[in-house]
C-alpha cells in the first residue's frame, strides 16, 4: 500500500511538469484501500465500468471504477480516436432503424491466444494435489512396511528412519518421497502468496494504517522462507541417513532448514491470516502460529521422535488443507 500511495503522488506530479491537464485510472472495484489511496490524492469518481477487465487467474470478468484529475475546464471539443468515434457513431444510431443489423461483433475472441503461464495453472494446481496425496500414501507405506519387518514405532524411531536399509526393505520409497513434498512445496508457495494477495485487505487498524506494507512483507518473505524449506527436503531425501555424509552433517543440516524454513515460513502467513483479514479463519492462522512452532522448540530441546512426528504432522496440518484451497477455490 504504501508503495501504490507514492506511485499515485508521482503520477499526479509526474502530469503537472509535463503539463499535462487530464490524468484518469481504473481502479479495482473490489479494493476500497485503493481507491481511498486515490481519492485521498485529489483524483474524483466519475464512473463504474462492469467487466471491464478478464481476470485470469479466476478466469472471470471484474469490475472497475474510474478515477481522474483534471486541472480548469475540460474542452467540449474533444478529439476522439478511431475507436472513440466508431463508438460515438454505434450510441447516435437511430435504435429503431434496421441499419442495427449491419454492426457486426468483431472477432476479438477468435484470435489465437497467446501462451502465458496462467493457461497452465490448473494443471499445476491439480498436480500439487495430486503429488501431495502421493506424498502423504508414500510415508503412510513406508511406515507400515517398517513396522512390519523392523518393528519400527513413531515413538522410538526418527521419521530419518525410514530412509534407512536397516529398518525397511524399501528405503527409496520415502526419499523420493521428501524430494516429491520438497518440489511441490514451491510452486505451493508461489500460488499461495498470488492467492491470498488477491483475497487479503488490509483491516483499518493501527498496524495497517501505520504500516501498510506488512501485508505484502509477510507474504513475501513467508513464500521466500517457506521455497527454502522446500529446497531443504528436496536435499533430506537425496543426503538420506544412508548418505547423510561424515557425523550425518548432510542430512542433520538439511533437515534442520527443512524444519527452520517450513516453520517460519507458516508463522509469517499465519501472522498475515490473523490480522490481514484473509478470506481464511483466523483460528487456523491461531493454529498455524503456535502449533508448529511449539513441537519445533519441544524438538530442539528434548530431540524426541515423538514430538518429531508431530512437528511434521502439525506442518502438514498447515500446509495440506491450502493446496487443495489454492485448486478448488
Amino acid at each position: 500500500m504504501e508503495e501504490l500511495y507514492v506511485f499515485v503522488q508521482e503520477f499526479i506530479k509526474c502530469g503537472k511538469e509535463l503539463g499535462i491537464r487530464y490524468l484518469e485510472a481504473f481502479i479495482s472495484a473490489y479494493k476500497p484501500t485503493h481507491q481511498k489511496i486515490f481519492y485521498n490524492a485529489g483524483l474524483r469518481t466519475r464512473g463504474y465500468i462492469p467487466s471491464w477487465k478478464f481476470d485470469q487467474q479466476d478466469e472471470v470478468f471484474k469490475d472497475y471504477i474510474l478515477f481522474n484529475w483534471f486541472e480548469g475546464e475540460i474542452s467540449k471539443d474533444i478529439k476522439l480516436i478511431d475507436e472513440g468515434k466508431e463508438l460515438f457513431d454505434i450510441l447516435n444510431l437511430d435504435l429503431s432503424s434496421k441499419s442495427l443489423g449491419v454492426i457486426k461483433r468483431k472477432n476479438l475472441f477468435k484470435q489465437p491466444r497467446k501462451w502465458k503461464i496462467s493457461n497452465i495453472q490448473k494443471p499445476i494446481k491439480l498436480s500439487l494435489c495430486i503429488g501431495i496425496v502421493a506424498y502423504l500414501f508414500m510415508v503412510l507405506f513406508s511406515g507400515i512396511i517398517a513396522f512390519i519387518t523392523s518393528e519400527y514405532y513413531f515413538w522410538k524411531n526418527t521419521i530419518s528412519d525410514l530412509g534407512s536399509s536397516i529398518i525397511t526393505p524399501i528405503p527409496h520409497l520415502f526419499d523420493s518421497a521428501c524430494i516429491l513434498a520438497g518440489i511441490i512445496s514451491i510452486p505451493f508457495y508461489y500460488f499461495l502468496r498470488k492467492k491470498l494477495m488477491s483475497h487479503t485487505f488490509p483491516s483499518e487498524n493501527a498496524v495497517s494504517e501505520r504500516f501498510p506494507w506488512l501485508t505484502n512483507g509477510l507474504l513475501r518473505y513467508g513464500t521466500l522462507i517457506g521455497i527454502f524449506g522446500g529446497l531443504g527436503y528436496v536435499c533430506v531425501g537425496i543426503f538420506s541417513v544412508e548418505r547423510a555424509g561424515p557425523n550425518n552433517i548432510y542430512h542433520n543440516s538439511f533437515a534442520g532448514i527443512a524444519f527452520s524454513g517450513f516453520v517460519i515460513s507458516i508463522l509469517l502467513y499465519s501472522i498475515s491470516i490473523v490480522f490481514f483479514q484473509a478470506k481464511i479463519p483466523k483460528s487456523y492462522g491461531i493454529f498455524g502460529f503456535f502449533g508448529p512452532l511449539l513441537f519445533f522448540g519441544l524438538y530442539y530441546i528434548f530431540f524426541s521422535p515423538l514430538v518429531e512426528w508431530l512437528l511434521l504432522l502439525s506442518i502438514l496440518t498447515f500446509i495440506v488443507p491450502l493446496i487443495f484451497w489454492i485448486f478448488l477455490k
